[in-house]
């Protein structure tokens, strides 16, 4: 199954999910979750700085279209599936469904880092702490469908069969002051199971392991704390959240960040380059003015 993703306006959000149903989807009630926040915990915007990722496109064959978008102040994944046999954006689709899955935490971040599973990142009400979850799917084997049946009625209703969430698995509960709200996390497409992820707090790129949840340092704008010392990752941007993940035929696996676009002073860009698609990042560019990076010789998009 080919997967392409959009992001919307600069943020971005996620989406794929479900159970087969008729109208009202339904879902898997939730593990049993930590405790909500406590009457002095502090106001979700004041702590992420804003709603994080709100819209990413995942397209599926057949027409089908799921957005998965993060309500954070309500705690809420939502994931927004439609159907256009001849999709392209502002179509009317044939028909429509959604699910909204609750969190403990104030999600912020959220993306697929395989085929099956799905990175959601948050801060806890109760404590401030960063925390990473990753969701695994089971997709049905044909792939998403919906059918249209006419009840005993005489009304016509839409039957989804969708993928269903299977798993859920914190990986990572933090607090260290230089690992706080996750603003960028893409497949590391060289390793099985782990995500290259930028914290907001220092800046720092980290190579996580899906499994196990460690972290290993790639890149800071501090010297001595990782192999590649970038110093402009302590740009105090706005970096805009999320960004990019290609395969390049000629440059290997390319990794793209930048500040806001519209900044005064100009954006800065970051590409992380691994040449050898071994999953260890071997180079860095600070600027792509001519596209090259994302531009024809780009083979797959993440």
């Amino acid at each position: 199954m080919n997967r392409y993703v959009f992001a919307i306006g600069g943020l971005a959000g996620v989406g794929i999910l479900g159970a087969a149903v008729a109208v009202a989807v339904s879902w898997p009630k939730a593990e049993a979750l930590p405790p909500q926040s406590t009457p002095s915990a502090p106001e979700p915007h004041s702590v992420l700085g804003g709603d994080g990722r709100s819209a990413v496109f995942r397209k599926y064959p057949g027409g089908y279209v799921c957005t998965t978008e993060l309500h954070v102040e309500d705690r809420q994944v939502g994931f927004y599936w439609k159907y256009s046999p001849a999709y392209q954006l502002g179509d009317d689709p044939e028909a429509r469904t959604h699910v909204l899955m609750p969190v403990w935490y104030w999600p912020n971040y959220v993306e697929w880092v395989s085929e099956d599973q799905l990175l959601v990142a948050g801060v806890s009400p109760r404590n401030g702490r960063t925390v990473v979850e990753v969701w695994g799917f089971d997709s049905p084997p044909s792939g998403p469908s919906v059918l249209p049946v006419t009840s005993a009625g005489g009304s016509l209703e839409h039957v989804w069969t969708l993928p269903t969430r299977d798993s859920v698995d914190l990986i990572l509960d933090t607090a260290d002051p230089d690992q706080q709200r996750v603003t960028y996390a893409k497949e590391n497409l060289g390793s099985s199971d782990h995500a290259i992820i930028r914290f907001e707090s220092s800046g720092g790129i980290f190579d996580l392991d899906l499994t196990s949840g460690t972290l290993s340092a790639v890149a800071s704008a501090a010297t001595g704390l990782a192999p590649l010392h970038i110093p402009e990752l302590a740009h105090a941007g706005p970096w805009t959240v999320g960004g990019t993940a290609v395969d390049h035929q000629i440059e290997g696996y390319v990794y793209g960040l930048m500040t806001h676009m519209y900044q005064a002073s100009g954006p800065q860009q970051i590409i992380l380059i691994d040449d050898d698609r071994s999953g260890t990042i071997d180079s860095v560019v600070l600027s792509d003015p001519t596209g090259y990076f994302h531009g024809d010789d780009v083979v797959a998009t993440f």
